[in-house]
């Protein structure tokens, strides 16, 4: 009861924290739009005016019900829930956690049609005696197959480790071989047979691990918890992950080490083997070749029995074609399939015909289950009658799997499939998808990667013309709401019965080209690279705000136009504001992020700290400079008394100001964690946490920046060279490029440019999911693949037509 207690008052003071920042933000807001401008004059422009204080009174309690709402879900994400019967808390858990598993698993093979009607029976021996550990070393070794050298199947696998709970195995296979499924289906049936009390079987990709970052302890409770949320209701989910592993009640089933970099295998199994104890059961699968050169450059891993997948049998491979196939009557009147005829010659056909090379490809269960869909004897489609595949065409089994492999996409998306796309809109679509995961996606399809695909100006100049556009909609929104001094003192402009006045387009297009140049990056440069082509872009728009403020005194000397003074003047605050942005470090997020944890705490509170000292250090300075520069040109003052009052107040101005800003962009860094795209469980998660996180980022540093309105109330802000402006459209654009920023904000402009050319469908992801439950793609975490390398590389070779 003491931890519930501890937790209860945290919450409780976090809580009063927050509130009270909102209420100090709310009297920022209050006092820089209700009050009027700089000068002290309220919103009918008279001094002392402004708007009655009650409107206090009604502003600040809603401003401090938003904040709570916003607040409150982050701290029960920081601190949980505090469980009432903490001796129940893991037992409970393990318990909920076997269901939830339990629960994946069917469902997994139900997509792989693993039920239909009945599982394919996967075959294994023993691997070679030289990549298992000593026999002595491993724990009642005869128990996984009746005989020490005999072959089993799944069943006997799962028997093996409910007989035995430290087992651990190697499950080695070529690509196609059935490992997953194998996973799968030992993780179902040690279910089925699992005592209450005993370990879950989890399965893991193993790829997630950064093996040179985290531990392996570390990296488990990462992904117990990202894909488990679950394990957070009763205390905090990375408490309970490990309390669940250190009570030996999770078993890792690690799929595809073959996946990891060749760089990093080696590391690997030698921390598998430090830091797994003797006790702890482990399920490993692997190609062998990887799998082989690691154990020969380090170690076997301790204690494990390899097996080795074999090849399916003929029979095997019949039975279960056969099974798949509606019943029909034949000429005789006897009941049998469309592979009957098939069946026979693949008995007893001799060797070096197309009835011996389909045998081969039988052989892997990869194209048993690509066959048994695309020949299903569809009446619609003369090629998919399973006679097909024995005509002299096919005399090779090369031949063959790229007649499966053709005809595989026109069958699972044809006219009796109910899909929403056509077979050949779907198959011009993952071309291109095929295409990307070949090229920029690095043999995976990720969402927030898909920008790679775009033209360069697109993917250049879209998400800050977003941004800038979002700041222009905001501009119109405020210009009823404020009055005319107030809004020409702030945005440096009048507002208009348009959507937005017209100057305000120049400042969109200043911002915008600005954002895009200076956040503009290519994953290949390196990090010396890009500190050197930032700095060079940094100088150069200094160079062009210099030239376009010259530029600006002189059209006010010739004395032009008012309006064309305007537009130069809004394109220069353009040009500042987003420079002001890059200076505070906003740049763009590679992946998806998420709001933070509780192990953040310290690191947030580490960035603020540093944000208020580096925004003190480099504004004051500025501001001091700045305002002394603007006195000293002004002939209608004493310089001596001047120049003093001067450097106080730009330096109060200016300290202020960095602060705040730097505080802003702190709050953008340090309020955010990267997504282990591959623990999570799917791409619309990543991608509601990235929006998620992004939108609240936004709002807190619009909150945050709100506090530069307050500059336009300090002593001499309006001698500070039009500083009121610089804050209003700071504050005015810092959110919007928070989103612009992120891979949320990126995935909108690239989801748009393809929706509108056709590439891709508008619905995207519904797209992608859609072709993962239908068996064409894959999904580990938060990334797409396709079900095969093989099908990748045929879609990506054929040329996209037309649909």
């Amino acid at each position: 009861m003491a931890r519930n207690s501890q937790h209860l008052r945290i919450k409780v003071l976090l809580f009063m924290g927050f509130v009270a920042i909102g209420v100090v933000i709310g009297v920022a807001v209050y006092v820089g739009f209700t009050m009027g401008g700089g000068q002290g004059r309220g919103a009918s422009g008279e001094p002392g005016g402004g708007r009655d204080d009650s409107t206090l009174v009604n502003v600040l309690p809603l401003l401090a019900a938003v904040i709570s709402s916003i607040i409150t879900p982050l701290l029960t994400r920081l601190l949980g829930t505090p469980s009432e019967n903490p001796a129940d808390r893991v037992p409970l858990a393990a318990e909920a956690l076997a269901r939830k598993v339990r629960g994946e698993r069917k469902a997994e093979a139900r997509l792989r049609r693993l039920q239909d009607p009945a599982p394919m029976d996967i075959r294994w021996t023993r691997g070679d005696v030289c990549l298992s550990d000593h026999r002595h070393n491993v724990p009642d070794d005869a128990t996984l197959a009746g005989a020490p050298e005999g072959h089993g199947g799944v069943a006997e696998l799962a028997a093996a480790f409910a007989a035995h709970p430290h087992r651990r195995v190697v499950v080695l296979g070529p690509a196609g071989s059935g490992k997953s499924v194998l996973a799968n289906r030992v993780t179902l049936a040690y279910l089925e047979r699992r005592e209450r009390g005993r370990a879950v079987p989890v399965i893991l990709p193993i790829a997630s691990w950064d093996v040179r970052r985290d531990g392996l302890t570390d990296w488990i409770v990462r992904c117990l918890v990202a894909q488990y949320e679950m394990l957070g209701m009763t205390a905090p989910a990375e408490d309970v992950a490990r309390e669940l592993l250190d009570r030996e009640l999770i078993l890792p089933v690690l799929d595809g080490f073959d996946q990891l970099p060749e760089s990093v295998r080696s590391l690997a199994m030698r921390r598998l083997n430090a830091e797994l104890d003797e006790s702890v059961p482990l399920l490993l699968t692997s190609r062998p070749d990887a799998y082989a050169a690691t154990v020969a450059s380090t170690d076997v891993l301790t204690a494990a029995t390899v097996l080795e997948l074999l090849p399916v049998p003929l029979e095997t491979a019949c039975a279960y074609l056969a099974s798949g196939a509606p019943p029909l009557r034949n000429a005789d009147g006897e009941l049998e399939t469309v592979w009957a005829p098939v069946v026979h010659r693949l008995r007893h056909d001799p060797e070096r015909t197309p009835a011996a090379a389909l045998r081969t490809v039988l052989g892997s269960p990869l194209m048993i289950a690509m066959a048994r869909q695309v020949c299903d004897g569809s009446r619609e489609d003369p090629d998919r009658n399973p006679a097909v595949l024995l005509e002299d065409r096919f005399s090779t089994p090369e031949r063959i799997e790229r007649h499966l492999l053709d005809a595989y996409v026109p069958a699972v998306y044809g006219p009796s499939s109910g899909a929403p796309w056509t077979a050949r809109k779907a198959r011009r679509q993952l071309g291109f998808l095929a295409r990307h995961a070949r090229g920029h996606g690095g043999g995976t399809i990720a969402w927030w990667r898909l920008e790679a695909e775009l033209p360069w100006p697109v993917r250049w100049f879209g998400p800050p013309l977003l941004a800038s556009v979002c700041s222009g909609a905001l501009l119109a929104l405020l210009a009823p709401a404020l009055s005319e001094d107030a809004f020409e003192t702030y945005f440096g402009a009048k507002p208009a019965s348009l959507l937005f006045p017209p100057a305000a387009i120049f400042w969109i297009v200043g911002f915008g080209l600005t954002l895009a140049i200076l956040s503009y990056d290519r994953p290949s440069w390196t990090d010396s690279e890009r500190r050197r082509r930032s700095t060079g872009r940094r100088a150069l728009l200094v160079t062009t705000l210099v030239a376009l403020e010259a530029l600006h005194t002189w059209q006010s000397a010739e004395q032009m136009p008012e309006q064309v003074c305007q537009e130069t003047r809004q394109l220069s605050l353009g040009v500042t504001a987003a420079l002001l942005v890059a200076f505070f470090d906003a740049r763009r997020t590679a992946q998806p992020v998420t709001l933070p944890g509780r192990d953040n705490v310290t690191v947030i509170v580490r960035w603020l700290g540093r944000g208020l000292l580096l925004g003190a250090a480099l504004g004051a300075p500025t501001g001091a400079l700045t305002c002394l520069l603007n006195t000293c040109l002004d002939q209608g003052r004493d310089p001596g008394w001047s120049a003093g009052l001067a450097l106080g107040s730009g330096a109060l101005i200016g300290g202020f100001i960095g602060c705040v800003a730097v505080l802003a962009m702190s709050v953008f860094h340090a309020g955010a964690r990267t997504v282990d795209v591959q623990a999570v469980p799917s791409p619309e998660r990543s991608l509601t946490q990235d929006r998620r996180t992004a939108l609240v980022r936004a709002v807190l540093v619009a909150l945050l920046s709100s506090l530069l309105l307050l500059a336009a109330r300090l002593p001499r802000a309006a001698e500070a060279g039009g500083i009121e402006q610089i804050c209003g459209l700071l504050w005015l654009s810092l959110a919007p490029a928070t989103l612009a920023l992120s891979a949320w904000g990126r995935f909108l402009t690239a989801r748009v440019w393809f929706g509108l050319t056709g590439r891709l469908p508008w619905r995207l992801l519904t797209f992608l999911k859609d072709a993962h439950a239908r068996g064409v793609l894959r999904q580990t975490g938060a990334l797409y693949q396709f079900r095969h390398l093989r099908l990748q590389e045929r879609l990506s070779a054929r040329p996209p037509g037309r649909g």
